[in-house]
């Protein structure tokens, strides 16, 4: 069973995690901690839920959502990350969308445009295998949407943060005994890696969309990052 855990534990600085030092099993059981925001995070707003009506994208139950922690900066150990978002419109209604990667001086690092032709649902976007993420720097991203053609229209938005981390000896030790994709996400979501434990979920579901249990996990840690509202809402792919 999984014992409780924040979602600012650190694990950049070897001498500053802490490991689960037990093989952690599926199903995930967490267990909520009042949300501290570490002293690095300062400085660093995000933006999971698209916000405010000055844009031209019509309101909806559900607005446009990152799923990630409502703040501070989000763990990834891939060099090439998938980012996972919630778009609640129809294909029809955004002729274009936009990713964008930064360095912390605001340079871009990456920077594409999407076709949105799913539909409403969870979308995943990757980041292409010539822009990998260096370890322990941090970026910060942008997701767009147009809801108009017109070159001069005004985006909905989101922004997060992201850093690559390098795994402790002892982490890698433990993750070298695991032997499924089940147990991989168990490792990620006890460490607090985020985007990691999404990702390898995802794949999970969208290679068995039937299968019960792996919804039962998906929902469970929709629940822990208060995205509940979501759990309903179709898992699409990757729009890249």
């Amino acid at each position: 069973m999984f014992t409780s855990l924040s979602l600012h534990q650190p694990v950049i600085a070897q001498t500053e995690t802490r490991v689960n030092r037990n093989a952690p099993r599926l199903p995930i059981q967490l267990n909520k901690k009042k949300k501290k925001q570490d002293a690095s995070d300062r400085g660093r707003p995000t933006r999971r839920r698209a916000m405010g009506n000055r844009n031209d994208c019509p309101g909806t139950s559900i607005p446009l959502t990152a799923l990630i922690p409502d703040n501070g900066v989000s763990k990834v150990v891939e060099a090439n990350p998938t980012f996972w978002f919630f778009i609640p419109y129809k294909s029809s209604k955004i002729p274009r969308g936009e990713f964008i990667l930064q360095d912390e001086a605001h340079n871009d690092v990456y920077r594409t445009s999407l076709s949105i032709d799913k539909g409403e649902g969870i979308v995943g976007v990757s980041l292409v295998s010539k822009k990998t993420l260096e370890i322990n720097k941090t970026y910060q991203w942008y997701f767009k949407l147009y809801c108009d053609r017109d070159e001069s229209s005004t985006p909905i938005y989101l922004r997060g943060w992201v850093q690559r981390i390098v795994l402790q000896p002892q982490q890698e030790k433990q993750l070298s005994t695991v032997t499924s994709l089940r147990d991989r996400v168990a490792f990620y979501a006890q460490n607090g890696i985020w985007y990691s434990a999404l990702t390898e979920l995802a794949k999970l579901r969208l290679s068995n969309p039937e299968n019960k249990t792996f919804v039962r996990y998906w929902l469970q840690l929709l629940n822990y990052l208060d995205l509940q509202d979501l759990s309903n809402k179709p898992l699409i792919g990757k729009v890249n």
